[in-house]
C-alpha cells in the first residue's frame, strides 16, 4: 500500500517518513495535495495530512475529493479551534494534534488503515452533540433542479467549475449561475459548506477511537 506525506516543511515530511518506514510499499512526499494527479485514485492510499491552517486546509481536502480521505490522518496545529474541525469527523480517517510524538502518528495511520477513526480527547464532546452547522433539509433538496442536484454532486466530489462544465457539456459561466443558485436554496454561503453538510446527512456513525498520546480509549459507538 502506498503512503502519501503532505506537509509545507521538509523538516515534518523527513520526521513522518521515519515514522512510517517499514509500514507500507511505496511512501510518496509532497507539499501540496494538488500535487497529486487528480485523474488517479487514492482512496486506498494512506495519506498523512499536515493541517497548518484550519481554514485552508479545509478547502484543500474537499478539492482532492472526500472519496480519496477514508484513510487519510489529519496532523493539525490548531488545537485551540477543534470544533472548526468538526465537519472532518467521519470523513476523514483521523484528527490528530501536533502535540502527539512520531509514534502516535504511526499507530494512528495503522488504526485507520484497519478501518477505524481516530480522534483527540478534546473533541469527544462534539460525539454526542449535534453539529450546529446547517443541515439540508428534505424541501431544501427537493427544491433542487435535477441539474442543480448534478452540480451539487461534483462539487461534493471535490470538482472544479471548468470540471463540472466539462462533465456536464455545460459553460463555466453557467455552472457559476447554478451553483450560486444551489448555495442560496442549500443556506450555505460557499461550496465547502454545501459539500460538507451533503456529506453530513450522508454519513454513517463511524467506529471511533478517541486518542490522547499513546493511550486509546473506545467511546460507546465502538464498544
Amino acid at each position: 500500500m502506498i503512503a502519501v506525506l503532505v506537509s509545507e516543511s521538509t523538516i515534518i515530511l523527513s520526521a513522518l517518513e521515519r515514522c512510517i518506514q517499514g509500514e507500507f510499499g511505496e511512501i510518496k512526499k509532497v507539499r501540496k495535495l494538488s500535487q497529486l494527479r487528480a485523474t488517479e485514485d487514492w482512496s486506498e492510499a494512506s495519506i498523512i495530512f499536515d493541517m497548518a491552517h484550519a481554514a485552508r486546509g479545509l478547502e484543500d481536502l474537499l478539492a482532492f475529493g472526500t472519496s480519496n480521505l477514508k484513510h487519510c490522518v489529519v496532523l493539525t496545529r490548531e488545537a485551540d479551534d477543534l470544533h472548526a474541525l468538526a465537519p472532518l469527523v467521519g470523513v476523514v480517517g483521523a484528527i490528530i494534534l501536533d502535540t502527539s510524538n512520531l509514534e502516535d502518528v504511526a499507530q494512528a495511520a495503522r488504526m485507520v488503515r484497519n478501518g477505524l477513526h481516530v480522534l483527540p480527547m478534546q473533541m469527544k464532546p462534539m460525539l454526542s452533540r449535534p453539529n450546529p452547522g446547517p443541515r439540508l433539509t428534505t424541501e431544501a433538496t427537493a427544491s433542487l433542479t435535477a441539474r442543480e442536484n448534478a452540480v451539487l454532486t461534483l462539487v461534493t466530489q471535490g470538482s472544479s467549475n471548468k470540471v463540472i462544465a466539462r462533465k456536464l457539456g455545460i459553460s463555466d459561466s453557467t455552472v457559476r449561475v447554478h451553483v450560486r443558485s444551489v448555495l442560496k436554496k442549500l443556506g450555505v454561503q460557499n461550496r465547502t459548506q454545501a459539500a460538507l453538510v451533503v456529506l453530513d446527512r450522508r454519513g454513517k456513525g463511524p467506529q471511533l477511537v478517541q486518542m490522547e498520546r499513546n493511550q486509546q480509549l473506545h467511546s460507546p459507538q465502538a464498544g
